[in-house]
């Protein structure tokens, strides 16, 4: 199937040692994440974490001193290697799993899960919908769930060279289905865009109540008037 495929070719990317010193050498919050950690820094402060999709422990330089437990999930396992050398006084922090079998690899429950910097969107529908599922069940009740998402609204791409090769998508059936996959920068990435509204929605019938949503400057998104930001970041309740 097309989105095996897909997701195989994303998860290859993931394990090549380029990728992954970039990774590693990420050390910044976004300001979206910053304006929400801080809004819930006392939920975060005596909560279990779930940090899915950790990269290179961009998000664990913040976290591990600041909540009652973390764990670090990657399914590639040389990304979860980069953070036990980055943070050796934690490694045992640090697991290899996927995100779309949670209640297998670390059931929780958890306070707080979150998927960082738009890991989610190496996934298709299908997989997308699954670590929804997965997320709230390994949640507690009341667990809060932060996740950040490519928007349609940056699309068509200001690049030229980017463009060029989405040049077939049609603005109009993108708006009416609400999602696709295409590649933007990373000629070896496909990626899972959606528009803002269609994620609310899609986050409400998995069973989360939508708390915030930001925009790249931390801002609230605008929904009247969407910016044409490619980074969208997203705190739910489960319900």
């Amino acid at each position: 199937m097309l989105q095996d495929q897909i997701a195989e070719q994303n998860y290859r990317v993931a394990l090549s040692p380029e990728t992954v010193a970039d990774y590693a050498s990420r050390d910044s919050l976004t300001n979206a994440e910053v304006a929400l950690f801080r809004k819930y820094a006392d939920f975060i402060h005596g909560a279990r974490v779930l940090d899915i999709g950790v990269g290179g422990g961009r998000t664990s330089l913040f976290l591990l001193s600041r909540c009652q437990d973390y764990t670090g999930l990657d399914y590639s396992r040389p990304m979860i290697e980069a953070c036990r050398t980055r943070l050796p006084f934690c490694k045992d922090a640090f697991i290899v799993g996927d995100a779309r079998n949670l209640q297998t690899v670390c059931p929780g429950p958890y306070d707080f899960v979150l998927f960082a910097f738009a890991g989610i969107d190496a996934l298709g529908y299908e997989d997308r919908l699954k670590v929804f599922a997965e997320a709230r069940a390994v949640l507690a009740d009341d667990g809060l769930f932060h996740f950040s998402a490519h928007s349609l609204h940056a699309f068509p791409f200001a690049e030229p060279e980017v463009q060029a090769r989405n040049a077939h998508l049609d603005p109009a059936d993108l708006r009416r289905r609400g999602w696709v996959q295409l590649t933007d920068r990373r000629a070896d990435v496909v990626l899972y865009y959606t528009y803002p509204d269609f994620q609310v929605r899609q986050l409400e019938t998995s069973g989360f109540d939508v708390l915030d949503v930001l925009d790249m400057r931390g801002n609230p998104f605008d929904f009247a008037k969407p910016q044409r930001d490619w980074l969208v970041s997203f705190m739910c309740r489960k319900r």
